[in-house]
Formats: C-alpha cells, structure tokens, sequence
C-alpha cells in the first residue's frame, strides 16, 4: 500500500480570466493572472495565440502617370483614415497621405491611386506644376503645356487665365507635418496646419476655395487648422497654433445659397435689402436674413413681399427708423450637405466667434463629441481635449444662444489630458484616451475627480507603459474592433538602413498593440470584468483604423516593413487565422511568450524543491514549438528547463493526414490557393498491375512562369495525371495545378515535410484543433547559483515562463514540489551578516 508523502505540495492554474497585470510583483498578483504575456489573448479565460496578421496584396490603380503604389510604398506617413462611401455600388476607402500627397486605398479592389486637387484656369500659379483634366476654352500652351492634350503635365508660365478648362494640381501638401482627418457628411476634410485644406466628396479631390463655380472646393471656406471633429450637424476645426477652435455652418442650413447684404433700408411700408450679387429670389420665397446691424428685429424668416431689382428685395416692415447693413440672406429650407462646409457665422459674435480655451490647460490635442444615449443625435457636448484637461461646449444649444447661454464652456476635467487626436475613441458608452501617465476614460477621470485616486485604467500594463517615450504618444491610435480596445505603445523613430550621408525623416512607428478585451468571460445574466491580453507584436505600426466593408467589421494597420528598405505597408487583424501573412513570403508561425504570477506552494515562508511542472494543451495546429523556463524568489533571468514541440495532424491522429478523393473520368479539378504557403502532398493514383504511385509536391501561391515543372509534370503523366497552368513565385515551385486524368479515381494526401516537421497550414475539413493532456517537464537541472550555492530549484516561489511558436493554448498548468524540513546544507546558502 501506497503512503502518501506529506512534504508534496501541489498548486495549479487553470483560471486565467485576469489577463496580464504586471501592476505587482509576480508573488502579489491575483490567482486568475499571469505577470506578462505576449502574443496571447484570454477569451474564454485561458490563454492562446493571438489571432493572425494578414498583408494586404495591393495594386496600382494607373491614371496617366499617377502611379499611387509608388508613392504609397516609399512616401513618408503622415496620417490615415477609414472613409465610408454610403452611396450603392461604391466601396469604402483607406485614405493616406504619404510625402505630402493624399494617397486613395480601395476595399473593394485594394487599387491605389494618387489624388490631385482640381483647380480651374483663374486658380493656376505661375511657377507650379498641374495636370490638364480638361481643356474647356482654356488654352493651356499659354501655361506652358506642351500640347492641349488631357493628361499632360506641364508648369504654368503665368498666373490666372480667363478659360474654363480644368486641371489637376500636382503640389503636395507640408510633407513633414502630422495630418488630420474628419468625415462629416460625404465629405473627407485632410489637414496639415499649414497647408490650404483638401477635401473629397466622394468623387474628386479639392482645395478649399478653389475650383470651378458651385465645385465643392469653390463652395468650400474651411480655415486652415490641425484636429477636427464633426456633431451635431457642424463642423469644428482647430487652429494651427491649437489654442482655440472655430465652429462652422450648419448642415442643410441653406449656406451655400446665400448672399451678401451690403445695406437696407426702410421703404415705404417695407424694408428693402440690398445684396453685393444677383440674389435670384422671387416674391413669396421664404428667406433667413442673419448678421444684419440693424436693432429693430430684421434678423430672422421672412416672405419676399416684392423685387424690387435682381439685387433689391423687399419685405413688409412697418419700423420706420430700421436701417442697417452687412449680414446673410439665405433662401429657407433648400439646404444641402454641402453647407456644413462653409464658415460665414463666425463673423458676428451673436453667433458665435472663436471657441477659446484656458490657457492653463495646453494646447488643444483633440475633438470628440460625447456619445449619448436616448437623445436624436446621439452626441452630447463637445470634449475638447487639451494637454493638461478638457473643456466641454455645450453646441447642441442653438448657436444664436452660444453667447448667452449659462455653462456653455466648463472645464471637465484638469490636471488630466491626452496625448493626441488618434488616441480618442468612443466606445461603451465612454470616451477611451492615452494620456501620459496611461489608458483613461473620461467618465472614470470625472468619477475619480474629487479622490486621491485619479489614476488610469491601464496599471496591469506599467511594465510596457511606464516606458513610453512621452513626446511621441502624440501619434498612438485607438480601435475598437472585435469587443477588444487596441491601442498602439512603445514609440520609436527608427533609422535603420538610412546612411549619415543622406538622412531620411522617418514616421515614429508602435512595435507593441496593447489589446484590452471587453469579453473575457461574458453570458446571459452575467460578465465578468475586463482583462488585458498584454502585448501583441510583430508589426511597426504608424496608424490603426477600423471600418465596415462588405457587412463585416475590419481592422487595419498601415505599417512601416524596416526588413525591406523601410517601406509602407498595410495589415489586417484576422481574428479567423492563426498565422501572420506577408505578401510574397511563407506564412510565419506566431511566438507567443506567457510569464505567470509566483507560486507559493503552501506557506511563502517554506522553502521547496521544485520537483516537476504539467502543462496540458488545446487548439494545437501544426507544428508548435515550446520552451519553458523557471526562477526562484524573484531571481533576476529565468532559468532554460526544457523544449519540446507536438504536431497536431488530424482528428484521427493519421500521421499522413486524410485523403481527399477526385473522379477525373468527366472533370477537370483545379487546386489554387490565396495565399503563398508552402503546402506538401502525395498524389496517389491507381497504376497497372495494382501499384501506386506517390509523388510528393509543392504548392504556393504565385504569378510567374515555372520551366523546371516539365520535370514533374512529365513524370506524373507516366501515372495518368497531366499538370497545366504551372506558375512559380521565387525559389517556390509549382502552384494552381489544373489535373486531369485518364485512369479513373485519384487521392491527394497531405503529408510530413521531407525534412519531418509537420506541415502547418493545410487545413481539410477534418484538420481540427487538438489537445495533448498532462505534458510533464523532466526534473529541473542540477546547477546552482555561483554566488551563493544555492541550487535553482530550491526557492519559497516559483515563476515560469512559457514561450512558443506556432499556435497553441494552455489549458491548465500544475506545480509539483517538496517542503524541505531542513536548510538546504544547512544555512550556506542562506546569507549571514
């Protein structure tokens, strides 16, 4: 009969739905918690890989000479957005601009294209450069064109030009500063702080204020300014110097049709307006006059009584001592989106003016409007972020009463401010932000404001945090996408490749996307507390941005590759695939590393002897590779223990995997593949006299030609098999095979690499995850501290970090040790003063 040993201790995980906190030693921390993990998420409340990166194949989209891939690739990044075009038949776009020029990315086809402001003749600069887009009467030799041909390029000779052709103007905007974005409407408003404002509508790119008459740019009056945000129906800008932001003209308010006043008078039984245009009203049209000087109540709605001239009209008014001028008329209830584009209310202070903010709080960093339930709009004040605060305005109040209204302008917050307009984001119902010290929200920073507390949400992230370099946060982006909080961290501007004879500005780039999952463990009628997934790597990343295409939430990452000359990039997170995928290139296993908290085994003051640790595993794919380390007490470096990998095959654990049949005797079969992985298979095909014959081959995705497939493709057709259509990418052979054959029924079997290892992307229908019950480490090795002799396995806790490549999960991991009833060597090992 056995007897148990009373001096075992035993001490396991299985509970991991606290996510990474490294807020605390790792012998503090919760027991539902790891001290750090990379390339791991906890949904479900066990650890596993990260889901995969995929890069996106891009295309050049060529008009004339505009090659957008060329410039996209190797531009400078200034800045991204998501542009959502709600009109049927069009697809949402990826807007950039790289080196000053605003770069077009389509999601339906991931063409690329170069956009150029149009401007007309009047509009042309002597000494710039311009593209012809149409020739009207213009003639364009006089500007320097070497034909009137649409499409060439030419620098203008002079200045202005009485024609009505139209060209592309080919200057960039300032190639060195941060960009700003905003859609308001249909419309996608890019700012630098310096340069005049570039707006698209949906179909052409514009300058505002230039363009042909009622052009969108033409319509256009935005000031030039910094951040941006677009609610309740107005658009609010920044300005450069980022101390104070102007409000612009109400959506469908009818600006675009208005007219100056120059005066007016009292006429008869009737005041008469006089416009600086031709006003084109007729008698009973319905009119908003605004910004008049008279006091005797002109500014409002009236009915047109009579026209007097096409610059003259009347209505009835019987103050005889009214006079005035200055002001707007507008024609009532003929708005369009468009006016929201223009800025003709600043002018008078009744109305509005600039929107100052207390010097005291910083530089504005960014616009938000405050998401609020049950209300028609949905938005509440809006928040403008400054460095050290914000200030809420209350515009949801007509702007009439801006200037009189109580609490228009509050302070919301003090002493805590964001880093930059990208890291704002509104998600449950709050507003999420980086500030210095870390990850806010805004309804906790007003909960807290009266406490000692006040600090971030972001504490079980201050082991990657803390070392942010503070002035380049300004750039760190926020997504919400699949019920998780992603925000890039860890800012660095890197030269790598770039020779001291010819330096090259370069982006500040995020090696680290922080991902805070919303549902860890969530059901009807009850959740669980949100948890931090830790660090996900494996990009540089400039920008993230997230969308609707086709129905279903993307995210994207616009990336700086510094493997290949530093070039730009675009990734998408893929939550269905468990590889990162770059373009042209084998897919590559993702290295997942998880630190867990210390181990006490029982009281923290007793000294143990490790004696083994178990790991059990789920959701094997492939061939995944591991390693497992330990410390004690805190030890500075952890400890090599032991590697080993598993090779998840199929359900039915056939090594050669399983055999996927095709009847050739009326059919062609084509096998392709999207993506460029290496993928073996044995083709096994009935012969004469019973044999079979087994050819091992490769297939990867590709567009070139192969010549050395005749090989195969000849020995192959000796079994009954032809190959076809034979394409090669690199040293890759082989892909996108069309077979047919002659001698009936065939199988394709996946199999083992020659070299042995396991292949990891084939996937039949019936390749499942796998799991591998109780993996038991060997006795930890029998070295010693040279300090202090005292070997590694002994310790009060243990901590242990697990690495692997390739995806996995770790469904449960147990400790095994021995309370030791003596010193070890008695107290050598124990320091004596």
């Amino acid at each position: 009969m056995a007897i148990a040993d009373s001096t075992l201790l035993l001490e396991g995980q299985r509970d991991f739905s606290g996510g990474m906190d490294s807020s605390k030693s790792p012998n503090l921390i919760g027991a539902n918690a790891v001290s750090r993990a990379v390339n791991v998420t906890f949904r479900g409340g066990t650890p596993a890989t990260r889901p995969g990166f995929q890069q996106l194949i891009l295309a050049n989209a060529v008009e004339g000479a505009n090659l957008g891939l060329d410039f996209f690739v190797n531009g400078l990044f200034q800045g991204a957005f998501y542009y959502q075009d709600r009109r049927a038949g069009y697809n949402p776009s990826l807007f950039c601009v790289m080196s000053g020029h605003v770069i077009k990315i389509d999601l339906g086809t991931y063409e690329v294209q170069r956009l150029f402001p149009v401007v007309e003749a009047p509009d042309i600069v002597s000494g710039s450069q311009y593209i012809i887009k149409s020739i009207g009467s213009t003639t364009w030799t006089t500007y320097g064109a070497l034909s009137n041909n649409i499409g060439v390029t030419f620098i203008s000779n002079t200045t202005g030009g009485a024609g009505t052709g139209t060209a592309y103007s080919t200057g960039p905007m300032n190639i060195y500063d941060d960009c700003y974005f905003v859609q308001a409407e249909n419309f996608l408003i890019i700012q630098d702080g310096t340069s005049t404002p570039r707006i698209w509508d949906g179909d052409n790119l514009w300058l505002s204020g230039k363009g042909p008459a009622n052009s969108t740019g033409k319509i256009a009056q935005i000031p030039v300014g910094t951040t941006m945000a677009y609610g309740q129906g107005r658009l609010f800008v920044t300005n450069t110097a980022r101390t104070s932001g102007t409000a612009g003209d109400l959506a469908y308010g009818g600006s675009t049709n208005q007219k100056t006043i120059t005066s007016g008078a009292h006429t008869g039984s009737r005041y008469r307006f006089i416009t600086s245009t031709v006003h084109g009203f007729s008698a009973g049209n319905v009119v908003t006059v605004s910004g008049h000087s008279s006091e005797f109540g002109l500014n409002g709605t009236w009915s047109i009584a009579n026209i007097h001239s096409t610059t003259e009209f009347d209505i009835d008014f019987t103050t005889t001592t009214a006079k005035g001028n200055g002001g707007f008329v507008t024609r009532a209830n003929i708005g369009v989106a468009s006016d929201l584009l223009r800025f003709t209310e600043t002018t008078y202070l009744d109305e509005g003016g600039s929107l100052q903010v207390p010097s005291f709080l910083g530089r504005v960093t960014g616009l938000i409007f405050m998401p609020v339930q049950d209300i028609g709009s949905g938005q509440g004040d809006l928040l403008v972020f400054c460095e050290t605060g914000v200030v809420s305005l209350a515009v949801s109040v007509p702007r009439s009463q801006w200037k009189n209204t109580a609490g228009f302008q509050r302070i919301a917050l003090a002493s805590i401010g964001s880093t930059g307009q990208e890291s704002l984001i509104s998600a449950n119902g709050d507003i999420f932000f980086r500030s210095f010290d870390g990850l806010r929200t805004y309804r906790n920073a007003r909960a807290e404001f009266n406490t000692f507390g006040r600090v971030p949400i972001s504490a079980e992230m201050n082991s990657v945090l803390d070392f942010d370099t503070k002035s380049m946060l300004k750039n760190c982006s926020s997504i919400v996408f699949d019920n998780r909080f992603l925000f890039t961290a860890t800012p660095e501007i890197t030269f790598t490749g770039v020779s001291n004879s010819a330096l090259t500005k370069r982006p500040i780039t995020f090696s680290t996307i922080v991902a805070l999952d919303f549902t860890t463990l969530a059901s009807i009628g009850a959740q669980r507390a949100s948890c931090y997934d830790g660090m996900w790597r494996g990009l540089d990343v400039t920008k993230l941005v997230t969308g609707v295409v086709d129905g279903k939430p993307r995210a994207f990452a616009f990336c700086v590759d510094y493997n290949v000359n530093a070039t730009n990039t675009i990734w998408e997170i893929t939550p269905d695939t468990y590889v990162d995928q770059p373009v042209n290139s084998a897919p590559v296993p993702i290295k997942s590393i998880l630190e867990t908290r210390s181990f006490q085994l029982g009281s923290p003051s007793e000294v143990k002897k490790l004696i083994r640790a178990d790991l059990w595993l789920g959701s094997l794919r492939g061939n995944t590779e591991f390693s497992v380390y330990w410390r004690p007490d805190e030890y500075p470096c952890f400890r090599d223990w032991h590697t080993f990998s598993r090779c998840a095959t199929v359900e039915n654990c056939v090594v050669t995997g399983v055999a996927t049949e095709f009847n050739l005797a009326s059919s062609t079969v084509t096998i392709g593949f999207t993506t460029s992985t290496i993928k073996w298979y044995r083709i096994s095909v009935p012969a004469a006299g019973g044999s079979v014959y087994t050819e091992p081959l490769q297939f990867v995705n590709s567009d070139n030609a192969i010549a050395d497939a005749l090989a195969i493709s000849n020995a192959l057709t000796a079994a009954g098999i032809v190959f076809s259509t034979v394409t090669r990418s690199g040293t890759y052979p082989l892909i996108a095979y069309t077979i047919t054959g002659v001698l009936g029924d065939f199988t394709i079997i996946p199999v083992k690499t020659p070299n042995g290892s396991c292949e990891d992307m084939f996937a039949p229908k019936n390749l499942q995850a796998q799991y591998r019950p109780q993996i038991r480490m060997p006795t930890p090795p029998d070295d010693a501290d040279p300090i202090v002799g005292r070997p590694y396995y002994f310790g009060n806790d243990f901590q242990f970090r697990i690495e692997w490549r390739g995806h996995a999960q770790l469904t449960r991991f147990l400790v095994l040790g021995q309370r030791q009833l003596e010193q070890y060597q008695g107290t050598d090992y124990v320091e004596v003063v």
